[in-house]
């Protein structure tokens, strides 16, 4: 008599195996990895809560001139990390302008850092988007891997205005919905917020 697997059991390891392609398929869809390995182990860990620690942003004006994260203090910080070739962050980019657009400049600050190779080519597309927010460059990944640990985008930190960690969403988001756009409200009053009640956006 011939082995006859169980129905049941088979039918369950193929819905497993469904599930789990689901999410593959998704983090494709929806995330990019960067391709450079991590060679320089030196990330912290980041802690919600606790400050983000010095951050030196290098501004997209071709010369090299240079800002802190703790300019602004003071101010909410919607940090995103991105790249040009990384096709979730292209798709989300216009709701970050909308939001940077929504705010109240005098609290609120939407930063962009580009982990590209080449300036001129971030500075053609932010340009060919009509993007206004605050701009900046990470050739050589030194703000965005080594020191904040992030490898996939976008990623996008949240950190309050006394400079600590709020929260860290990984993939797009739709940030100028009303749901989103509330929580940024919540939390630069001091109130918690729960970061996983906005979910990655399908765009």
């Amino acid at each position: 008599m011939g082995f006859v697997p169980e129905t049941g059991s088979f039918m369950s390891t193929m819905s497993w195996w469904g599930r789990l392609a689901v999410v593959f398929v998704s983090m494709l869809l929806w995330s990019c990895e960067a391709g450079n390995p991590l060679t320089n182990n030196t990330a912290q860990s980041l802690v919600v809560g606790q400050a983000l620690p010095a951050i030196t942003f290098t501004r997209l004006d071709g010369d090299g001139n240079e800002i802190t994260l703790a300019a602004y203090r003071g101010k909410l910080v919607v940090l995103n990390a991105w790249a040009t070739w990384c096709p979730p962050c292209r798709r989300e980019m216009p709701s970050l302008e909308r939001l940077s657009k929504t705010l109240d400049a005098e609290r609120f600050a939407v930063l962009g850092v580009s982990v590209d190779e080449h300036e001129h080519g971030v500075r053609e597309y932010l340009n060919d988007k009509a993007v206004t927010f605050a701009a900046f460059i990470d050739k050589d990944l030194k703000v965005v891997r080594d020191t904040l640990g992030i490898k996939i985008y976008p990623t996008t930190l949240l950190i309050a205005p006394n400079g600590t960690l709020i929260g860290e969403m990984v993939g797009p988001r739709d940030w100028d919905s009303a749901a989103m756009i509330q929580l940024l409200e919540t939390a630069w009053q001091g109130k918690p917020v729960n970061i996983e009640a906005i979910p990655v956006s399908r765009f």
